[in-house]
């Protein structure tokens, strides 16, 4: 664990080194335990997703016409959620994620998150979902 916490890194501001410090949370880009992190922390929220979608609270969408039943894909560090577009399920998917964000410490960052819709959801959806997420 020395590795991982021991980390100082200092930055060059005008042409000079800044003083070294030490960051307070997060891993090191690169660490080859980040992937391992990922994972574990992952679980938990495929967990309550799966936990959501067999209380009927998480509608999942079928990939194709005679494809799997999808409720999220996670690939490397990045995550897809995938539900029906309704303020209903909407609500349900920010609970889950602010449910695991408080257990994990994990933030979701707006700046790296979009919403697609399909073209077949009313404006009024996607209005609202607009709003629910970035509000």
């Amino acid at each position: 664990m020395h590795s991982v916490t021991s980390v100082e890194t200092n930055v060059k501001w005008h042409g000079a080194r800044a003083e070294y410090v030490r960051p307070q949370r997060g891993i090191r880009q690169g660490n080859p335990i980040s992937p391992y992190l990922f994972v574990i922390c992952m679980d938990k929220l495929s967990h309550l997703i799966c936990h959501a979608v067999d209380e009927g609270l998480w509608k999942t969408l079928r990939a194709g016409r005679n494809g799997p039943l999808v409720s999220y894909l996670m690939f490397a560090d990045d995550l897809l959620l995938f539900g029906e577009a309704n303020e209903k399920q909407m609500k349900c998917v920010m609970e889950i994620l602010n449910k695991f964000c408080k257990m994990s410490g994990q933030e979701v960052s707006n700046e790296k998150t979009s919403i697609l819709f399909s073209k077949n959801v009313d404006r009024n959806i996607r209005r609202i979902g607009a709003t629910v997420w970035f509000s």
